[in-house]
Protein backbone atom coordinates (compact mmCIF):
# COMPACT_ATOMS: atom_id res chain seq x y z
CA UNK A 1 0.00 0.00 0.00
CA UNK A 2 1.57 3.18 -1.09
CA UNK A 3 -0.21 6.59 -0.46
CA UNK A 4 1.14 9.61 -2.87
CA UNK A 5 0.51 13.32 -1.59
CA UNK A 6 2.23 15.81 -4.34
CA UNK A 7 5.59 14.78 -4.36
CA UNK A 8 5.77 12.61 -1.29
CA UNK A 9 5.13 8.83 -1.16
CA UNK A 10 4.87 6.83 1.99
CA UNK A 11 4.79 2.98 1.34
CA UNK A 12 3.35 1.06 3.82
CA UNK A 13 4.64 -2.21 2.23
CA UNK A 14 1.87 -5.63 2.96
CA UNK A 15 -0.99 -4.94 4.87
CA UNK A 16 -2.74 -7.93 5.68
CA UNK A 17 -6.40 -8.16 5.38
CA UNK A 18 -9.06 -7.07 8.14
CA UNK A 19 -5.45 -5.19 9.52
CA UNK A 20 -3.87 -1.93 9.58
CA UNK A 21 -0.54 -0.81 9.17
CA UNK A 22 2.24 1.01 10.59
CA UNK A 23 1.99 4.55 11.24
CA UNK A 24 4.50 7.05 9.37
CA UNK A 25 4.98 10.80 10.71
CA UNK A 26 3.97 13.35 7.80
CA UNK A 27 6.58 15.96 7.63
CA UNK A 28 4.38 18.30 5.57
CA UNK A 29 0.95 18.67 4.60
CA UNK A 30 -0.63 17.28 2.30
CA UNK A 31 -1.89 18.26 -1.01
CA UNK A 32 -5.40 18.53 -2.16
CA UNK A 33 -6.15 15.08 -2.92
CA UNK A 34 -3.83 11.71 -2.49
CA UNK A 35 -3.55 8.91 -4.13
CA UNK A 36 -3.64 5.68 -2.54
CA UNK A 37 -1.88 2.93 -4.35
CA UNK A 38 -2.69 -1.34 -3.59
CA UNK A 39 -2.54 -4.74 -5.24
CA UNK A 40 -4.64 -6.81 -4.08
CA UNK A 41 -5.34 -10.13 -6.05
CA UNK A 42 -2.29 -9.81 -8.58
CA UNK A 43 -4.12 -6.52 -9.43
CA UNK A 44 -2.76 -3.16 -9.03
CA UNK A 45 -5.27 -0.66 -7.82
CA UNK A 46 -5.60 2.95 -7.35
CA UNK A 47 -8.01 5.87 -5.83
CA UNK A 48 -7.67 9.44 -5.43
CA UNK A 49 -9.42 10.83 -2.94
CA UNK A 50 -9.74 14.74 -2.46
CA UNK A 51 -9.20 16.19 0.72
CA UNK A 52 -11.06 19.28 2.97
CA UNK A 53 -8.68 21.94 3.38
CA UNK A 54 -8.67 20.78 7.47
CA UNK A 55 -7.52 17.79 6.62
CA UNK A 56 -4.19 19.01 4.58
CA UNK A 57 -2.32 19.56 7.67
CA UNK A 58 -4.39 17.46 10.48
CA UNK A 59 -2.01 16.78 13.73
CA UNK A 60 -4.16 13.93 14.69
CA UNK A 61 -4.55 10.41 13.14
CA UNK A 62 -5.22 9.94 9.90
CA UNK A 63 -6.18 6.25 8.32
CA UNK A 64 -7.19 4.88 4.83
CA UNK A 65 -9.57 2.53 4.66
CA UNK A 66 -9.66 0.22 1.45
CA UNK A 67 -12.86 -2.32 1.31
CA UNK A 68 -13.60 -5.09 -0.62
CA UNK A 69 -15.44 -2.86 -3.17
CA UNK A 70 -11.95 -0.77 -3.61
CA UNK A 71 -14.03 2.02 -2.21
CA UNK A 72 -11.61 3.92 -0.21
CA UNK A 73 -12.40 5.88 3.16
CA UNK A 74 -10.98 8.37 5.38
CA UNK A 75 -10.81 8.59 8.93
CA UNK A 76 -9.53 10.84 11.43
CA UNK A 77 -8.64 10.94 15.58
CA UNK A 78 -7.37 14.02 17.40
CA UNK A 79 -4.21 13.39 19.53
CA UNK A 80 -3.59 15.52 22.35
CA UNK A 81 -0.31 15.00 23.15
CA UNK A 82 2.74 12.81 20.79
CA UNK A 83 2.19 9.22 23.11
CA UNK A 84 -1.40 9.08 22.65
CA UNK A 85 -2.76 6.12 20.72
CA UNK A 86 -6.46 5.53 19.82
CA UNK A 87 -5.62 1.72 19.15
CA UNK A 88 -7.13 -0.63 21.62
CA UNK A 89 -3.14 -2.13 22.60
CA UNK A 90 -2.79 1.07 23.74
CA UNK A 91 -4.88 0.36 26.89
CA UNK A 92 -3.40 -1.35 30.36
CA UNK A 93 -3.75 -5.23 30.54
CA UNK A 94 -7.11 -6.19 33.24
CA UNK A 95 -4.01 -7.05 35.61
CA UNK A 96 -2.29 -3.70 35.54
CA UNK A 97 -2.33 -1.28 38.72
CA UNK A 98 -3.78 -4.33 40.32
CA UNK A 99 -3.52 -3.84 44.14
CA UNK A 100 -1.03 -6.89 45.33
CA UNK A 101 0.51 -7.88 48.90
CA UNK A 102 3.44 -9.54 49.04
CA UNK A 103 2.82 -13.26 49.78
CA UNK A 104 -0.77 -12.87 49.20
CA UNK A 105 -1.02 -13.52 45.80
Amino acid sequence: VVVVSGGDTLDFGTVAPLAVSFPHARLAPLEGSVTIRWVSGGTQKSRKVKLGDELRNYGGHMQFEVNVNDVVKVFTAPVEKSGDSVLPWSMPANWEGSPSIPGMN
